[in-house]
């Protein structure tokens, strides 16, 4: 940040070294007459004038990169409420996959144990 600044301290200088260069007299017309000023405030004034707007320009765009931001970090929130939801279902999938593959097991040495139950009921 303070390149920019040191840049635009140095631009000034070297602006206002030509204006102060370039005094003389000069004849301005606009639409509705002429006026006669010196050749130094042109310029100054041609330089504030250009300073304003890119100055304009850059709160625009600090102004459209705020909004973007604001819409990218909502959407950043949904999306993480979305993984959550995620995160949940899968430890529920798991809990519920635990569940069944318990109750299989039972399920299993129950009828084992009647197999092995009917195979001594045979001898």
């Amino acid at each position: 940040m303070q390149i920019y600044f040191i840049l635009s301290l140095l631009f000034a200088v070297v602006v206002a070294g030509f204006a102060v260069i370039n005094s003389e007299m000069i004849e301005i017309s606009y639409f509705i007459g002429k006026v006669e000023v010196a050749q130094s405030v042109v310029i100054l004034v041609s330089a504030a004038f250009g300073a304003l707007i890119m100055g304009l320009f850059a709160i625009f765009s600090k102004f459209k990169s705020g909004l973007r931001t604001r819409k990218l970090n909502g959407k950043i929130k949904v999306l993480e409420k979305e993984i959550e939801g995620y995160k949940k279902a899968e430890i529920k999938a798991a809990e519920e996959k635990a569940k069944l593959e318990e109750e299989e097991a039972k399920r299993v040495e129950k009828a084992i144990e009647e197999l092995g139950e009917d195979a001594v009921e045979k001898k």
